[in-house]
C-alpha cells in the first residue's frame, strides 16, 4: 500500500494495462493450445476420409473442428469442383480471412506497452516538478517530507510502466512467432490438401 500510495493516481493507469496485457497473454496461449489439440485430430480424420475420397465426411469434420484450419479446409473442401486456378483463389481469400482469428487482440499489445511506458515517465516528469518546487520552497522539515513524496512518485511510477512493458514486448514478440509459424503450418497443410483434392497426388 505504501508503494501504491507513493506511486500516486498515475499507478492506476498502468496496473490497468498490465492487467489487460496479462489477459491477452493469457488468452491467446489457452487459444493456441486449444487449437492445437483439435487440429492434430482433424489432420488425422481428414487423411481418412480424403483416402477414402469421403469428401462429405471431410467437410463435416473440418466445420466441426472449429478451428481457422478447419474453415479454410471446408472452403478447400467445398471447392473442389472448380477449376484449379479459381479454387486457389477461393481457398487463398478464405485464408487470408481466418488469419485475424490468430492475430486477435494482441496488435493492442505494443500499444499498451507504450501507454505503460509514457505514463512511466509521465509520473517521472511530474514526481521531478514537484520535488524542483519543493526544493525552490526552502528546507524545512515539512518540504523534506514533501520532497520525499516527489521522489517516490517519480521512481515508483518509473519501475511501475517498465514493469509492464517489458514482459508485454517480450510476450508479443514470443506470440506473434507463434502466429506466423501457425499460418506457415497452415498454409502449407491446405496446399498438400488441395493437390490432393484436384488429383495432383494421392
Amino acid at each position: 500500500m505504501n508503494i501504491f500510495t507513493a506511486g500516486g493516481i498515475l499507478l492506476v493507469p498502468i496496473l490497468l494495462c498490465g492487467l489487460f496485457s496479462a489477459f491477452i497473454i493469457i488468452e491467446r496461449f489457452v487459444y493456441f493450445h486449444s487449437i492445437e489439440k483439435r487440429d492434430v485430430q482433424l489432420k488425422k480424420d481428414v487423411d481418412i476420409y480424403l483416402t477414402k475420397h469421403d469428401y462429405a465426411t471431410a467437410e463435416t469434420s473440418a466445420s466441426s473442428a472449429g478451428t481457422p484450419t478447419g474453415i479454410v479446409l471446408r472452403k478447400a473442401v467445398q471447392s473442389k469442383k472448380l477449376i484449379e486456378s479459381d479454387m486457389r483463389e477461393v481457398v487463398q481469400n478464405e485464408l487470408d480471412s481466418v488469419v485475424p482469428m490468430f492475430e486477435r487482440w494482441t496488435t493492442l499489445l505494443p500499444t499498451l506497452a507504450n501507454v505503460a511506458m509514457l505514463l512511466g515517465l509521465l509520473g517521472t516528469v511530474l514526481g521531478n516538478i514537484s520535488a524542483f518546487n519543493v526544493l525552490g520552497g526552502g528546507g524545512s522539515l515539512l518540504n523534506q517530507e514533501a520532497l520525499s513524496v516527489g521522489i517516490a512518485q517519480s521512481l515508483v511510477t518509473t519501475a511501475a510502466g517498465l514493469i509492464v512493458a517489458i514482459p508485454t514486448l517480450v510476450f508479443n514478440s514470443f506470440l506473434n512467432s507463434i502466429i506466423d509459424v501457425r499460418i506457415a503450418e497452415l498454409e502449407k497443410f491446405i496446399s498438400a490438401t488441395m493437390l490432393r483434392l484436384t488429383g495432383r497426388i494421392l
